[in-house]
């Protein structure tokens, strides 16, 4: 867990020395290093995959005995313990190395993805994981990969999943204090890696994941918080423009189709091109324009029935989804027998370089994601 704070204990300043310990070993034994190929927003597809398992505990990607079933109970447990610290510093040393970003910028993937949950003292999560993230963006700033960091876990839980850190609880919609220590945590978060030292590393902050609405009432809680929360990644980014991803929340897309459609908004529509109802000269809707001779068409290739898609264009957008892979790798058993996304590669299922996995993927494409199933240990495809 994470513990959102300048000054570093005792504990955790030795856990950060070992790391870097680790990396020194780890470089004096590796090739040497060959960067990542780089991403910027629109100079080129963005190939991402999730370092999961890692800094947010999830019992299906560690592989904790059945008893444990959230982030929160297995802290409580610890606590009971001689040494509460001594199973997770052994995770957080050993789960996820320098040796394996070195891999993953070989293959060609370019961003990276890692989640944290905030936490008070009077909470019994274990406290280190922050400074271990701070060191794995250093690690990802030295080989030009991309990083994208998200609050996964809200205080007082926001969907009620385990990978919150709290199964069965939802009270971040109706606590003011829990939304502030979001906010808080967001803040820090901004001001950290938004300084010259992490070289605009950080490219993306997702303000929350996954929020679990059930009422219109939660659901405008949700839409609130997200325009505080853009506003405080606005004030503390020192003017880098870092960007601000927001969750649908199960709400579908249509509900946000108006939402904060504010000028410097960064969104991933641009239905408006040229301003709210004006149309575009594509295909001569912009009526204070030239018309084109020969205008283009849309029909087919947007919207949001992709019933109407062809089958190319279907084939087209499964080769750019199959490029943001869920889970470098995950725990079959227990931390000693992993899958990894690597192994595909070199099992030839993943094509790193074209951005496909055909020998895992239908043949009509329906199921366009790759995640790893924990209870059989193999790859599984989930439809988007």
């Amino acid at each position: 867990m994470v513990k959102l704070s300048r000054g570093l204990t005792f504990a955790a300043l030795l856990q950060l020395a070992t790391a870097k310990l680790q990396l020194r070993l780890d470089h004096q034994a590796s090739k040497p290093d060959k960067p990542a190929p780089g991403f910027g927003w629109g100079a080129g597809p963005m190939r991402g995959v999730n370092i999961g398992g890692w800094l947010v505990l999830e019992v299906s990607a560690v592989g904790e005995p059945d008893w444990v079933v959230d982030e929160w109970t297995y802290g409580i447990y610890q606590h009971m313990q001689a040494d509460p610290m001594a199973e997770i510093r052994k995770h957080w040393n050993g789960w996820f190395k320098y040796t394996e970003l070195q891999d993953i910028a070989a293959a060609g993937i370019n961003t990276i993805h890692w989640s944290l949950i905030p936490l008070a003292t009077n909470e019994p999560y274990l406290v280190g994981a922050y400074d271990y993230l701070k060191l794995a963006v250093t690690w990802a700033s030295s080989l030009n990969l991309k990083v994208m960091v998200d609050l996964h876990g809200a205080p007082g839980g926001q969907n009620g999943f385990d990978n919150s850190g709290l199964r069965n609880v939802r009270q971040w919609f109706w606590n003011d204090t829990n939304i502030s220590r979001t906010l808080s945590a967001i803040q820090v978060l901004t001001s950290e890696f938004t300084q010259s030292f992490y070289n605009d590393t950080v490219v993306a902050i997702e303000v929350i994941n996954e929020p679990f609405p059930y009422t219109a009432s939660e659901s405008n809680v949700l839409k609130s918080f997200y325009q505080s929360a853009y506003g405080t990644v606005r004030a503390n980014d020192g003017g880098r423009g870092i960007v601000v991803a927001i969750d649908e929340g199960f709400q579908g897309l249509q509900t946000w189709e108006t939402f904060m459609q504010e000028p410097a908004a960064n969104t991933d529509c641009a239905f408006w091109l040229n301003g709210r109802g004006r149309g575009a000269r594509y295909d001569n809707t912009l009526n204070t324009s030239a018309a084109l001779e020969y205008p283009g068409n849309c029909d087919g290739k947007t919207g949001s029935d992709p019933s109407k898609f062809t089958s190319e264009y279907v084939d087209f957008l499964a080769k750019s989804f199959e490029t943001q892979t869920w889970v470098y790798e995950q725990a079959v058993c227990r931390e000693d027998c992993l899958s990894k996304l690597m192994d595909l590669v070199g099992m030839g299922y993943v094509d790193m370089e074209n951005g496909t996995s055909s020998g895992l993927v239908d043949a009509n494409r329906d199921n366009l994601w790759l995640d790893t199933e924990p209870n059989f240990g193999k790859a599984a495809w989930y439809p988007l």
